[in-house]
């Protein structure tokens, strides 16, 4: 399952992809579902004239970083949270 959100910016004209949430089964992992559901993710954001997609992951998810980076993704930042 994945869930992408266009959202838009105050800096950018142009909105973006925010890949909020992306789950692949334990049993269906290393079959490139993950692949395969975050290039339709890319499909979208083009088709909509997205400037970019965004998305968190956690800093232990090592494989799903590895596919993240092998479809062209970068390392931009940080993740800050304050909780409530």
């Amino acid at each position: 399952m994945v869930e992408g959100t266009f959202r838009t910016r105050l800096n950018w004209t142009l909105k973006e992809l925010w890949a909020c949430d992306l789950l692949v089964t334990e049993s269906a992992r290393g079959y490139g579902a993950g692949r395969a559901l975050m290039n339709d993710l890319v499909v979208r954001a083009r088709r909509a004239s997205c400037r970019r997609i965004t998305l968190e992951s956690g800093h232990s998810r090592h494989a799903a970083h590895h596919i993240h980076k092998s479809l062209g993704f970068e390392d931009r930042g940080i993740y800050l949270v304050l909780n409530l």
